[in-house]
């Protein structure tokens, strides 16, 4: 059951990011080194990837991947180009910077209603950031 990418793409960019609805976003299904969700691009146009291996899992951690990833888009979009860069080579480099970044990733996309989409994400093991099961499960409870 693997999943028509760019239709979902499209419902959750016109339900949930207005900010998005004139960006250039392609997503495909894709290989991805330690991860199952990925993002790369800059102001003119992203590509969102999403690992094969989620072609037969639940449509909630499909949303949660694909909103986290819309999130980190939203984030970058904001910052000048020079801070940009900096932010992609801290993320790189600095782990308490890339914890604090997905942390602050996962928040978003609860905040924008994909709390559901956020805990099914958080289950993953292969995962290396972001909230644990049991701070969303916390703030879903709120």
């Amino acid at each position: 059951m693997a999943y028509e990418l760019k239709k979902v793409l499209d419902e959750i960019v016109s339900n949930s990011f207005p900010e998005l609805r004139e960006r250039k976003i392609k997503i495909e299904y894709a290989q991805i080194e330690n991860a199952y969700f990925g993002f790369n691009g800059n102001k003119k146009g992203y590509e969102l990837y999403v690992d094969p291996k989620m072609k037969n899992v639940s449509k909630n951690l499909v949303l949660g991947g694909i909103v986290h990833e819309l999130c980190h888009i939203v984030n970058e979009m904001n910052l000048s180009r020079y801070m940009s860069r900096k932010d992609r080579l801290l993320y790189k480099k600095n782990s308490h910077y890339f914890q604090l970044d997905e942390k602050n990733t996962d928040l978003q996309a609860i905040l924008r209603g994909y709390g559901k989409g956020i805990l099914a994400l958080s289950k993953l093991k292969k995962r290396l950031g972001g909230l644990t099961t049991n701070e969303v499960k916390k703030l879903l409870k709120k």
